[in-house]
């Protein structure tokens, strides 16, 4: 991230598989899951991109 957009690149075992930037990152709350989601990517993936999902509440 360089304040203006965030870079992710995946790679397996040394082989590339994909490069992407987006705009930025949304926190989103739906039936006590929070979802992290990042927004307005472009490159080898468009579009929307759900990073992570955790439980709002843990037990």
């Amino acid at each position: 991230m360089n304040g203006e957009q965030i870079s992710v690149s995946h790679s397996v075992d040394g082989n590339f598989i994909e490069e992407f930037n987006c705009k930025k990152i949304i926190i989103e709350t739906e039936e006590e899951i929070q979802k992290y989601i990042l927004s307005e990517c472009t490159g080898n993936f468009i579009g929307n991109f759900e990073l992570l999902s955790i439980p709002s509440k843990l037990n």
